[in-house]
């Protein structure tokens, strides 16, 4: 299953759309993701911002850094 992930990845930095090793990418768009909704799971308690707009902004922050304009 994540060698699907890291494979689509490989396609996007292949094709120029991304920047870096695919296999370094993809774990740490895994991992990003992963964390922020482990975070809202297991600490239900703390006051998250909205569910989608933190993950959204999560993952618009890990993109920004890896797409290239």
């Amino acid at each position: 299953m994540f060698s699907a992930f890291e494979q689509l990845v490989a396609e996007a930095v292949a094709e120029g759309r991304m920047k870096g090793d695919p296999r370094t990418i993809a774990q740490s768009i895994w991992a990003a993701t992963h964390g922020v909704v482990s975070l809202m799971i297991t600490k239900p308690y703390f006051p998250w911002a909205e569910r989608e707009v933190l993950v959204k902004t999560t993952l618009d922050a890990v993109f920004a850094g890896l797409l290239k304009p």
